[in-house]
């Protein structure tokens, strides 16, 4: 699924405390990890603490 979405593969992230961040992500890169946020049965939250749906 990464592999296969560029603008994903080019969003600058990290893995810290169990959870996966992002520096200022698009709109894309936010729907994508929604969709893979779904499949692992996690939530994408933003720094405001807003969620975002899948």
């Amino acid at each position: 699924m990464v592999a296969d979405d560029l603008g994903l593969a080019m969003a600058p992230m990290w893995r810290t405390a169990g959870r996966i961040v992002s520096k200022n992500p698009s709109d894309a890169v936010i729907a994508t990890m929604c969709r893979v946020a779904k499949v692992l049965n996690a939530r994408v939250q933003g720094d405001d603490g807003e969620y975002y749906d899948a």
